[in-house]
């Protein structure tokens, strides 16, 4: 669940920093057909259309759609302090703690 609420929106943060190769991920996740056959330019995109396929599937075969932030999942608001100090202790604290704060009420940012 929680992955279903990051990764669109993880991916999405790495795709416009350009700082993380999402084109690498092409493969693990497609095999080598696809990512031969895919140009070089077009690898990042097309890793994030097959992980929003993947994540459309995953919320179809649930039979209900995921939580798609924090209040949908039901997490309290007093928890959100709790969470952002753990995240800042990490190397990618001020990322990620910016995106749990988008994430409190918002949906996922797009691909």
């Amino acid at each position: 669940m929680v992955m279903g609420m990051f990764l669109p929106s993880v991916c999405g943060h790495y795709l416009n920093k350009g700082d993380n190769d999402l084109a690498a991920l092409l493969h693990p996740l497609a095999g080598d057909d696809a990512f031969v056959q895919t140009p070089a330019a077009k690898r990042a995109e097309a890793t994030l259309d097959l992980l929003d396929r993947f994540l459309a599937g995953l919320r179809g075969a649930l039979g209900k759609d995921m939580p798609q932030n924090f209040k949908e999942a039901g997490v309290p608001g007093y928890r959100m302090e709790d969470i952002l100090n753990v995240l800042a202790n990490d190397r990618e604290g001020p990322a990620l703690c910016a995106i749990v704060k988008r994430l409190w009420d918002q949906q996922p940012m797009p691909f």
